[in-house]
């Protein structure tokens, strides 16, 4: 958060004049593993959180925008918000530059640059059971990952008013994660054995920890309600 203040820090423009609001996110990506699933598999987020800008509707040309807020992120095929579904806080810097400022549009690009930090802890019991044996297994799953992204974005800014801007932004980002990563399993049998007695089968409780790694290509959109301080447009003055 220190980079995020220094770079308002840097902000030309009147520092009275802010942009603040909430935003909803929508992603989906294609992420390469190189451990446990190595291979491809395909993720889709949901996200919300908090939005600042440093001219959602001035006449500036640069804008700086801050996105921080909290995704659920899935492999394709599972629901969201459920024990597998991953948890991930993101923090997005973009570095816009108004190509249309009009009074009641702003459209804006640049680069954009994210850091992320993902993880989960999560346990599943299943009991099998049959006329021969009755077994009880337990698996867990334990890992945090840090990722950081670098791309671009495209922004839209509709300022219908004084006071309200409505904000939709369509890009793409390349993320580099890792971090550690935890396998835990565990399973006892109880086994029907000829004459009525039963025999206890333990498997020996397995543990693995690893380093995890891995690159994502992503697409993103987020729309954001934002309501702006002192920042209105003013034409230039030839």
């Amino acid at each position: 958060m220190v980079f995020c203040f220094s770079i308002i820090s840097l902000y030309t423009g009147p520092l009275h004049a802010l942009g603040l609001g909430v935003y909803t996110t929508g992603k989906a990506g294609v992420a390469l593993w190189n451990t446990g699933k190595n291979g491809t598999v395909v993720n889709y987020g949901l996200g919300a959180g908090f939005v600042l800008d440093t001219a959602v509707a001035s006449n500036e040309l640069f804008n700086y925008r801050l996105n921080a807020g909290y995704e659920n992120v899935i492999e394709s095929g599972f629901p969201f918000f459920q024990k597998y579904s991953v948890n991930r806080i993101a923090v997005s810097n973009a570095f816009g530059f108004g190509i249309v400022r009009i009074k009641y549009l702003r459209v804006w690009t640049g680069p954009q640059v994210e850091f992320g930090w993902q993880f989960i802890n999560t346990s599943d019991r299943v009991i099998e059971a049959n006329p021969l044996y009755i077994s009880y297994k337990k698996n867990s799953i334990d890992y945090a990952l840090f990722t950081i992204g670098i791309g671009a974005v495209l922004g839209i800014n509709i300022n219908p008013g004084d006071l309200f801007t409505m904000s939709f932004e369509v890009g793409l980002n390349t993320f580099l994660g890792f971090g550690r990563y935890h396998v835990n399993e565990s399973k006892i049998s109880f086994i029907n054995l000829p004459g009525g007695t039963v025999g206890i089968f333990p498997m020996i409780p397995s543990s693995n920890a690893y380093d995890r790694a891995f690159g994502k290509v992503e697409g993103l959109a987020r729309l954001s309600f934002i309501f702006r301080i002192e920042d209105d447009f003013l034409p230039e003055i030839l």
